[in-house]
């Protein structure tokens, strides 16, 4: 399983904000920050809620695939390549297979592909790391097997992000 390389990456982001996630009307929502994330899609019961070290939001797949979403907020930001590398810290043994710029109409963002070893074998992963107003967001889907079948699902769960309005964010208390 992919558990414990999230686990590392979970580390490696960082602690999440702290707050909440509420699900309502197929969304997630965390409270405190406001931003909200689409509900992955597949087969009914595909995705269950699971348990990654500091992410704010995990889900495990039918086949062992774990994917997460991480928030950061209230800290002087670093571009998004900069903070997506950083995900590569705590994992030593890894191969880069492909990186970029990632094209968003909300902020800059940064997409990254690797294989890992893990005890257990190599793991594929892909992060995908934003950085939108005083926050930036990191989503990771890791699989042992399985990566090309869920990768599509996992981009449409990512592009489904919607980050707190300008507004919205002001009148929150840090």
């Amino acid at each position: 399983m992919a558990a414990p390389l999230l686990g590392l990456l979970g580390l490696a982001v960082g602690a999440a904000c702290a707050g909440d996630v509420v699900r309502a009307n197929g969304l997630y929502r965390h409270r405190q920050l406001g931003w909200e994330i689409a509900a992955p899609t597949g087969p009914d019961g595909y995705w269950k809620p699971a348990a990654v070290a500091g992410a704010d939001l995990a889900f495990q797949g039918g086949r062992g695939e774990r994917i997460s979403l991480t928030a950061r907020c209230g800290r002087a930001l670093a571009p998004a390549w900069v903070l997506a590398r950083h995900l590569l810290i705590g994992i030593p043994d890894h191969r880069l297979r492909a990186s970029g710029r990632l094209e968003s109409e909300v902020g800059e963002g940064w997409v990254q592909i690797f294989d890992a070893r893990a005890k257990q074998g190599t793991v594929r992963v892909k992060t995908v790391t934003r950085v939108a107003g005083e926050c930036s967001y990191d989503w990771v889907l890791a699989a042992r097997e399985g990566f090309e079948e869920s990768e599509p699902g996992f981009d449409a769960w990512w592009r489904s992000f919607q980050p707190p309005a300008p507004s919205a964010r002001a009148e929150r208390a840090w």
